[in-house]
Order: structure tokens, then C-alpha cells, then sequence
């Protein structure tokens, strides 16, 4: 399940005098650490112990580190190339190209394999608050409020009768981030 909240920004980016539009952004569920992946892989009726796993895992992460900084590019088959981008400053003539000074970052680049390319065919979604919002209504749960006005983000929460939703316009972004690690209020009760 795909969770999304809405947030409002300008159709044409950069364009103030374009039209405000909602767009869905991508909030998890909770962030898995390896070790709840490793479990989880073992779930599926595999013959390798979590503990197997999580090594084999980790292992695998160390190699692509160090091969990736020896020069290789590494296919990890259906999940995709993996390879490094040089960024950085130029220099004026080749022969005084110094990479220690002008590189400042080697990112890494990942090409995901046919079934990562676009898992739109198999998503399915459900619209969430947005963390703005979770905040909001946890903080109202804590201070023991019965209601809380969503659609005023300078409003505080006040006692009376439960109202829900989310505000289609509490956030900002581009739509493309998530929530924050550790800031997972996915596992609270949020009615109010």
C-alpha cells in the first residue's frame, strides 16, 4: 500500500503566476532497518536463517561499496546497474586538472532493472495526513483535545467534537520526498 498526502504547488515550476495544484506525495509507512529485511526475506520459506541473511546482506553492501570505488559498474540483475557520477569543479586546461581538489562528490547512480523500472502497475494507494498533520493530531491526542482544524495551519487544537481529514495544502515540497526517519507516526492511534 502506497501512502500519500497532498500538497500544493505551482503547475509550472517556478512560476508563481501558474496555477496552485495538488499533487500526491510519498509518505512511509516506517522505515525497515536490515535487520527487519533479512526477517522478512526468511519469512518467504527460505532455507537461510535471518541471521544467514542479514550477513549475506551486509556483505553485499560492503562489496558494492568497494567495487563500486575500484571503477565497476555492477549489475544486480533485476534490481539494476549501480555505477558512480563524478561531480565537481573544471579546470581550465586538462593538464591542470587536479581531482582531489575539484571533485566534491561521487554519487552513486542506480538504474533499476525492469521490475523497479515503474512499479505503478502494481501499486495501490491510500491518502494519509500529511506529517504536518500527524503531528497536529498527536499533539491534540496528548493534550487531550476533541478536535482539531486541519485547514488552518496557525490554528490550535480545541476541545468539542472529532473532525478528520487532511488538508490538501499544509505542506510544501516537490513532491517527491517522504517522511522523515524517525518520524514514523504510522504505528499511533490517530483518532481523536
Amino acid at each position: 500500500m502506497i501512502n500519500y498526502s497532498l500538497v500544493k504547488r505551482y503547475s509550472k515550476v517556478g512560476d508563481k503566476t501558474s496555477p496552485m495544484m495538488n499533487y500526491a506525495k510519498f509518505q512511509a509507512t516506517k522505515e525497515m532497518s536490515l535487520d527487519e529485511f533479512a526477517e522478512h526475506i526468511a519469512s518467504h520459506g527460505s532455507v537461510y536463517s535471518k541471521g544467514d541473511i542479514y550477513a549475506i546482506l551486509t556483505m553485499a553492501v560492503d562489496c558494492l561499496r568497494e567495487q563500486l570505488l575500484a571503477g565497476m559498474r555492477v549489475c544486480l540483475g533485476d534490481l539494476g546497474l549501480f555505477y558512480l557520477s563524478i561531480q565537481g569543479k573544471g579546470a581550465p586546461e586538462g593538464t591542470t586538472y587536479n581531482p582531489t581538489a575539484l571533485v566534491k562528490c561521487l554519487r552513486v547512480i542506480w538504474v533499476p532493472g525492469d521490475d523497479f523500472s515503474n512499479l505503478v502497475q502494481d501499486a495501490e494507494y491510500k491518502h494519509v495526513p500529511t506529517l504536518k498533520d500527524r503531528r497536529k493530531l498527536l499533539a491534540a491526542k496528548k493534550a487531550g483535545a476533541t478536535t482539531v482544524d486541519l485547514t488552518d495551519p496557525e490554528k490550535p487544537a480545541t476541545g468539542g467534537s472529532a473532525t478528520g481529514g487532511s488538508s490538501s495544502g499544509s505542506d510544501t515540497g516537490t513532491g517527491t520526498g517522504g517522511s522523515t526517519p524517525g518520524d514514523d507516526n504510522s504505528g499511533e492511534d490517530l483518532n481523536i
